[in-house]
């Protein structure tokens, strides 16, 4: 799959929280920032997992990374596949009901990737 990414300008950029958190943590490069936010939208928008998935796997790597900033955003484009109850579940995600085997597969995989590192 070829994808074709546009860079904005600084000045383009949408003002939504995610913007300005990845703002935020990128002060030191602020021409980051856009590069960074085109390549994950088109991330999310060409790639092959779920918005669900990937709004489990952000949350959960969130949480592990202790950044409240990112366990306070909900992406819109997982609002309808992502109750409160399911990111409840994600404490004990191993043994949650509403999470099916790939998923909680692919949560055990980001476990490992933010834990088991040092």
């Amino acid at each position: 799959m070829s994808v074709s990414l546009q860079f904005p300008s600084s000045n383009t950029l949408p003002s939504s929280a995610p913007t300005r958190h990845c703002a935020s943590r990128c002060s030191r490069k602020p021409q980051l920032v856009g590069p960074y936010l085109t390549f994950m939208a088109a991330l999310r928008d060409q790639g092959w997992l779920l918005a669900r998935l990937i709004e489990l796997l952000r949350l959960r790597v969130a949480f592990h990374n202790h950044c409240r900033s990112c366990l306070a955003i909900r992406y819109s484009s997982a609002l309808d596949v992502v109750t409160q109850n399911l990111i409840c579940s994600l404490e004990k995600a191993q043994e949650a009901d509403d999470l099916i085997a790939a998923e909680k597969a692919a949560l055990a995989y980001a476990d490992k990737m933010a834990t088991d590192h040092l």
